[in-house]
């Protein structure tokens, strides 16, 4: 639940930072008579953009992500999934011993 909330959170700064409208770039090729008569509209300037308020915004967003928790939360995991493929692999080679030491008696 917490990391919907922070994608949906990630996902409402950058809509409303990328919903402003971007300033009008005139083309400078191949312009008719007709175009170059008409006035050009003056560019819109995107909104101030604060980077140290972005920064504690991302900041806190991956706090609420808990990454170190998960981090060891998938180590721990990763280590007990280990040990148990290296029991398989054990247990495997066990049954193989057996297995052949069964067809070497049955023959």
């Amino acid at each position: 639940a917490r990391i919907k909330q922070a994608t949906d959170r990630i996902a409402e700064v950058t809509n409303s930072y990328f919903s402003a409208e971007l300033p009008v770039i005139a083309s400078t090729t191949s312009r008719s008579q007709s175009s170059q008569d008409q006035v050009e509209p003056e560019p819109q300037h995107l909104p101030f953009y604060n980077v140290e308020e972005s920064k504690a915004q991302v900041a806190e967003l991956l706090d609420q992500l808990k990454t170190e928790q998960r981090t060891r939360a998938m180590t721990s995991l990763s280590a007990w999934f280990t040990e148990q493929a290296a029991k398989v692999e054990a247990e495997v080679v066990k049954l193989k011993t057996k297995e052949e030491e069964c067809v070497s008696l049955g023959k």
